[in-house]
């Protein structure tokens, strides 16, 4: 894990460059935008199975990079790129995909890197498609209220 504040920029720097992981995100959004309540129609690309692990997995690390180099004073700007990226990113599994207990979890989170990305409108675009949806726990809820007052 990066430690200083250099190593953690070239890490978000890395990490959002074009191409990273083999397109990692762009598959991710790609699956989005084709998927239905987590299902794929006929005749659409085979993606890999663990394709959500893996971009949740990306977005959890960007978010943690980006909040590291907040605390660490470094860069806004890529602490925001590294925002926006970890929203897209955990967005994209959740927008169409397959109902899950987590659902709403990763929505407010989706949420959370949005707004601390400068994103606004869509952190509350995101959180209100959560209170919509029934798939949020009560202290989600909660989570969702505070941001929406803070909004």
């Amino acid at each position: 894990m990066p430690e200083t504040v250099e190593d953690i920029e070239a890490a978000i720097r890395e990490a959002t460059t074009r191409g990273f992981r083999e397109q990692l995100l762009v598959r991710g959004e790609a699956r989005s935008m084709i998927w239905r309540d987590g299902v794929l129609p006929d005749g659409a690309p085979a993606f890999d199975r663990l394709l959500s692990y893996d971009v949740l997995s990306y977005g959890y690390s960007l978010l943690s990079l980006g909040l590291r180099l907040v605390e660490a004073k470094g860069s806004q700007t890529l602490a925001q790129r590294g925002f926006e990226g970890a929203a897209t990113a955990i967005e994209s599994v959740i927008a169409r995909g397959p109902s899950s207990r987590e659902r709403g979890f990763h929505r407010v989170v989706a949420a959370a890197a949005y707004h601390l990305g400068g994103f606004s409108a869509r952190a509350y675009s995101l959180l209100q498609t959560a209170l919509g949806s029934g798939e949020v726990t009560t202290s989600e809820r909660c989570l969702i209220h505070m941001g929406l007052l803070h909004e």
